[in-house]
């Protein structure tokens, strides 16, 4: 998620689709602040977002624990990119993933 020219972006590294600020206050999507200045204009929203670098850990909008790829998991956060570590993620609240498709039936 990217703050840009006075507008809200989806992109993850460059603002590539725009969205309009009531977009993110779905209740299923989560945003990566990206910049400094995004993460300032979200917070003034209803949105559920978080932000991180390197962090092996940070606390979404909402309470979560967000753990970065491959880090140990902690009962209830959110395990991201399980299939590159094959986690057990069954513990998890939910996973962030770039491959849905593989946890449909969950």
């Amino acid at each position: 998620m990217l703050y840009f020219n006075g507008s809200f972006y989806l992109g993850h590294d460059e603002p590539i689709f725009k969205v309009e600020t009531h977009f993110l206050e779905n209740e299923y999507l989560w945003c990566h602040a990206k910049t400094y200045e995004t993460l300032e204009m979200i917070a003034k929203t209803k949105c559920h977002y978080f932000w991180h670098q390197d962090d092996d850990y940070t606390i979404t909008s909402k309470g979560f624990v967000w753990v970065y790829p491959g880090k140990p998991l902690i009962k209830n956060s959110i395990c991201v990119l399980p299939e590159k570590f094959n986690q057990d993620y069954s513990s998890c609240h939910g996973i962030c993933t770039d491959f849905i498709s593989k946890y449909i039936s969950l």
